[in-house]
């Protein structure tokens, strides 16, 4: 009998870790999670400054100069941490995107910040290419400085803005149909 109260013991003890290490899973995998919305709540509203000095400006592969206009803009942000080549290579996918915000008034702009290292081939890749949208080659850094709140997490790198530039949407619709339902929706209610 005495056994069998000290293995009802152990048994509930070890239970009750059981229990508490899931709890404790559960909670810190929630967690992640919740400090994307965080920043996702704290970037929205926020006002984006959209000037460039230095930076190397293209539309249609055309070296142009870009000044903010009041429409809403959808904002590809790629850092110098990122593969400046890699997003070139994938920026065919946003095609269905820009056709719809150019339908709807709005535009496309993605600014690359490529290291050092990758500087001479993104200009190479670029002349070769002829994207309908803007694409900005910000080789010092300035869409960076100019926005320090950006959050260094890259899916919070893609977002859509408002007609005076603050930020109503985040997210990359190429990577989640849930965000890309947002975005038409957003443009449709907007620009009928």
């Amino acid at each position: 009998m005495k056994k069998y109260k000290e293995l009802k013991y152990i048994v509930i003890a070890v239970l009750m870790v059981i229990c508490s290490v899931g709890f404790i899973i559960y909670y810190f995998s929630l967690s992640p999670k919740r400090t994307l919305e965080k920043q996702v709540m704290k970037m929205t509203g926020i006002n984006v400054d959209l000037s460039f000095e230095k930076a190397k400006i293209f539309f249609n592969g055309v070296d142009s100069s870009y000044t903010s206009m009041p429409k809403k803009k959808f904002v590809v942000f790629v850092d110098s941490t990122s593969c400046s080549g890699c997003t070139i290579s994938h920026l065919i996918d946003y095609y269905e995107i820009n056709d719809t915000l150019r339908a709807k008034g709005a535009e496309m702009l993605v600014v690359l910040n490529p290291e050092r290292g990758q500087i001479d081939e993104v200009f190479s890749r670029l002349n070769h290419e002829k994207f309908p949208f803007w694409y900005i080659v910000d080789v010092e850094g300035e869409f960076d400085r100019n926005n320090p709140w950006i959050p260094d997490n890259k899916i919070l790198h893609v977002f859509t803005t408002d007609e005076q530039d603050k930020i109503i949407l985040v997210g990359n619709p190429i990577q989640n149909n849930r965000i890309k339902e947002l975005l038409f929706k957003t443009l449709q209610q907007h620009y009928p």
